[in-house]
């Protein structure tokens, strides 16, 4: 019999974000996994609980939320190896500086760079290898909010890792990707 949630919140506190669900049925569940997201499409996992005896209830706190939107959803596993996706929630943290996250990490064939603004500007982002080779450099408009800026040609980045900078009136905002082809 699959799990069927019956309830699954997240609330901002205290700049962390606080999950909760809990689950009408548990019949050969293995665990629960956390995923969290910056775009709500790419999930990852951010971590896991195992399975109550006592009651369906579980909770989970991320203290390292996203700047501006947050997605996330439980995933449950079934001893069998199957598995059910909870239904996805957001949550929109107060956010008042700029933010940088690369998503999907690693790449495989597009670079999508969040930016979270609490203003219009104008930004100079550059992706640069180990060695400091640049490889990137344009300079971009973005909006108050959450921005993504993709770049679809991936394939001129060898295998490796990389740094993205992005410099906002004079400050640099730093991430780390990694491709894998």
């Amino acid at each position: 019999m699959p799990v069927t949630f019956k309830t699954f919140t997240a609330v901002e506190n205290n700049k962390n974000i606080f999950l909760q669900w809990e689950a009408i049925s548990t019949n050969n569940n293995q665990h629960y996994i956390v995923e969290k997201s910056i775009d709500g499409i790419n999930f990852n996992m951010i971590g896991s609980t195992t399975v109550a005896t006592i009651n369906n209830s579980y909770s989970f706190t991320d203290t390292n939320p996203f700047a501006g939107l947050n997605y996330y959803r439980i995933k449950k596993q079934d001893t069998n190896g199957s598995y059910v996706y909870s239904a996805v929630v957001k949550v929109l943290t107060d956010a008042k500086q700029t933010s940088l996250h690369i998503f999907p990490n690693p790449v495989i064939d597009k670079i999508n760079i969040n930016v979270f603004s609490p203003k219009n500007a104008t930004a100079v982002v550059v992706i640069a290898d180990a060695l400091g080779r640049v490889f990137y450099r344009q300079q971009k408009q973005i909006t108050k909010g959450t921005n993504v800026l993709s770049l679809e040609k991936t394939h001129q980045f060898s295998k490796g890792f990389y740094s993205v900078s992005l410099n906002i009136d004079g400050a640099v905002y730093h991430d780390r990707f990694c491709v894998v082809q």
